[in-house]
C-alpha cells in the first residue's frame, strides 16, 4: 500500500471504509446522499464501489463538477441507461460533486427553471430493458449541499432520502494505515512516526495523513534518517512555497464557490472566519457570529448556521467543548496561517496628521471606536513616531500601553496615516492605507489649504474606506 496525495488510490492501495458497507445497505431500499468534507476520501470510495460494485449491482461515476448546461448531464444520463441496458444487474449512478453542478447550470436566462425540472425527473428515470431494475443514486457532495438545496427550492426532492456522513479515519485506523503504507515502503524503525503524522495532521483526514507519510517515505528512500529535526524540516516543507501550494491552494480555492452561491458578503464572512481562526488557533461562536454579522448585516440568522456548518465540511473547523472553533487539520491550519492571515483587525479610528507640526488634520472614528482626546493623541503619536524613527527603528504598529489597541503607522510626504486598530496589523490594511495616503499627498502635496471644506470632504472620502477595513 503506497500514499497518494492528490491521486486516487486503488486496488492494493484502498483503505477500506465503513461507510461504503453502510451506503450500500441503505441503497437497497432508495436513493442516498453522502455528505462528506473534502479531501475526506470521498472520490475514493465511490470509485472503489464502481471498481467492485456490490452483487447484482452496476456502477456509473458521473463527476459532476465542471458540467454548467443541461444537455451535458442529459447526454450522460442517456450513455447510462444505454449501457446499463445491455447488462443484468441494478444500476446505481453515483452524481459526484452534485452541488456544484447545480450552482452552475442555475446560471443564465431560464437555466434555474430547467435544472430543477431536470432534478425533480431523476428518480423517475426507468431501465430502457428492464422496468423492473432498480437504479437508484447517490447524491454526493459537501455539507453545503443543503445550502444548493434550500437556494433554488429543492428541498421536497432531498428531505426523505438517507443520509450517510463520512467521516475522518479514527485515531486507531489511521494509525493502522500508517503504520502500513510506511512499513511496505520500509519505514519500520519507530513506531514513533506514525504517531508524530497522526498528531501534525490532527485528525484521520486520509489526504492530509498521505501528505506527510509520503515526505517521510521519500526521505528515507533517499537514505535519510528520520529523526526528530528531520521530521520538522519535512514538515515545514510541506507547507512552504510550491510544495504547500500544491497541497493545500485547492482549499483557498473552494471560497469562489461560496461567492457563487452566497454573493460576496458571504465569501468574506467566511474568509474572516477561516483568517481570525487560523491567526488565533481558535474563534468563539460569539466571535464568528460578530465576524458574520460584520460582513453580512441583516442576514438570516439560519444564514450563519449554514456558513458555519460550510466550514466544517470544507475547511475542517470543529467545535469544541467550550463553544470554540478550531482547526481539526492542524497542517491545513498552519498553511492557512501563513498565508491568509485573519482578516478581521478591525479598524476603530484613523488619524490623519501633519507630522511637522503634529496637528491633526482629520479624525474619523469608526463604528465602535471613538479615541478621545484626539487632538492630544496626535501630537504624542507624531512624538512616539518621530522618537522611533530617530534610532532608526522601523516601527509600523505599536501596541498601545493603556490598552486602548494596536496603532499602525505610514507616512508619505508630510502626512503621517495613523490607524488603532483592535487585533494584529494585516496585508490587507497596509494595502488599504498607501492607497489612501498616497491618494491624499497627490491631490493636497502641500498643508496649504487652510480649513477649506471641500478639502476636508476630499480626504474624508479617502480615509472613509479604510472604517470598513476588517
Amino acid at each position: 500500500m503506497r500514499p497518494r496525495p492528490g491521486g486516487i488510490p486503488s486496488g492494493e492501495d484502498y483503505f477500506p471504509r465503513s461507510e461504503e458497507a453502510e451506503l450500500w445497505r441503505r441503497i437497497e431500499e432508495n436513493s442516498a446522499i453522502l455528505i462528506a468534507p473534502r479531501r475526506s476520501g470521498k472520490s475514493t470510495m465511490l470509485n472503489h464501489m464502481k471498481e467492485k460494485p456490490a452483487s447484482n449491482w452496476q456502477v456509473y461515476n458521473i463527476f459532476c463538477e465542471d458540467i454548467d448546461k443541461e444537455e451535458q448531464i442529459r447526454m450522460k444520463l442517456a450513455s447510462v441507461l444505454v449501457n446499463s441496458s445491455k447488462k443484468s444487474g441494478n444500476v446505481l449512478i453515483i452524481l459526484d460533486e452534485f452541488q456544484t453542478m447545480i450552482v452552475r447550470m442555475a446560471k443564465g436566462k431560464n437555466s434555474t427553471r430547467k435544472m430543477r425540472e431536470l432534478v425533480r425527473a431523476l428518480p423517475k428515470l426507468k431501465s430502457l430493458s428492464a422496468p423492473e431494475k432498480k437504479i437508484r443514486f447517490v447524491y454526493a457532495g459537501s455539507k453545503s449541499f443543503d445550502l444548493v438545496a434550500r437556494k433554488y427550492n429543492l428541498d421536497d426532492s432531498f428531505k426523505d432520502l438517507p443520509r450517510i456522513i463520512l467521516a475522518p479515519l479514527s485515531r486507531a485506523d489511521a494509525l493502522r494505515y500508517l503504520t502500513k503504507v510506511l512499513g511496505d515502503a520500509g519505514v519500520t524503525n519507530k513506531n514513533e512516526i506514525p504517531q508524530w503524522i497522526y498528531r501534525e495532521v490532527g485528525c484521520g483526514f486520509l489526504y492530509f495523513l498521505a501528505i506527510l507519510a509520503d515526505k517521510a517515505i521519500g526521505a528515507h528512500v533517499d537514505g535519510t534518517e528520520l529523526t526528530d529535526d528531520v521530521l520538522e524540516e519535512l514538515y515545514e516543507k510541506c507547507i512552504t512555497g510550491a510544495v504547500g501550494r500544491a497541497y493545500f491552494q485547492h482549499n483557498h480555492e473552494v471560497l469562489k464557490i461560496y461567492k457563487e452561491l452566497g454573493g460576496e458578503k458571504y465569501f468574506e464572512a467566511a474568509e474572516a472566519i477561516l483568517g481570525y481562526t487560523a491567526t488565533h488557533s481558535k474563534i468563539s461562536q460569539s466571535t464568528a457570529n460578530e465576524l458574520f454579522k460584520l460582513h453580512y448585516p441583516h442576514a438570516k440568522d439560519w444564514l450563519f448556521q449554514q456558513l458555519m456548518l460550510d466550514l466544517e465540511s470544507d475547511f475542517y473547523l470543529r467545535l469544541k467543548a467550550k463553544g470554540n472553533y478550531e482547526f481539526q487539520v492542524h497542517i491545513l491550519g498552519d498553511w492557512w496561517g501563513r498565508y491568509y492571515p485573519s482578516m478581521s483587525a478591525k479598524v476603530l479610528d484613523v488619524l490623519l496628521i501633519w507630522r511637522p507640526s503634529g496637528i491633526l488634520i482629520s479624525h474619523l472614528p469608526c463604528p465602535g471606536g471613538g479615541l478621545k482626546g484626539a487632538d492630544q493623541s496626535a501630537a504624542q503619536l507624531t512624538a512616539t513616531y518621530q522618537g522611533l524613527r530617530s534610532i532608526e527603528f522601523e516601527a509600523p504598529a505599536i501596541q498601545d500601553p493603556m490598552g486602548r489597541g494596536t496603532f499602525v503607522f505610514l507616512e508619505k510626504m508630510k502626512y503621517l496615516l495613523v490607524c488603532r486598530i483592535n487585533g494584529k496589523p494585516t496585508r490587507r490594511l497596509d494595502s488599504k492605507m498607501r492607497d489612501a495616503l498616497k491618494g491624499i499627498s497627490k491631490r493636497y502635496p502641500k498643508m496649504d489649504w487652510d480649513g477649506d471644506r471641500a478639502v476636508f470632504d476630499g480626504i474624508e472620502a479617502f480615509l472613509k474606506e479604510l472604517c470598513g477595513e476588517h
